[in-house]
């Protein structure tokens, strides 16, 4: 067992349990438009947000 799971409680450690990968998904990809991206504040609330997180 890996040395991090090692120090998880008792009870915890019995839920681990080995997992296969999930199947191949496809990823996501951008979609051309004609509008775009235009919010003069964009980047104050970003900042904000990132130091909430």
């Amino acid at each position: 067992m890996n040395k991090l799971l090692e120090k998880l409680p008792d009870n915890q450690q019995e839920k681990i349990r080995a997992a296969s990968f999930p199947e191949w998904k496809k990823p996501m990809l951008a979609t051309l438009t004609e509008d775009y991206f235009d919010d003069e504040g964009w980047n104050e609330k970003q900042i904000l947000i990132n130091r909430m997180i």
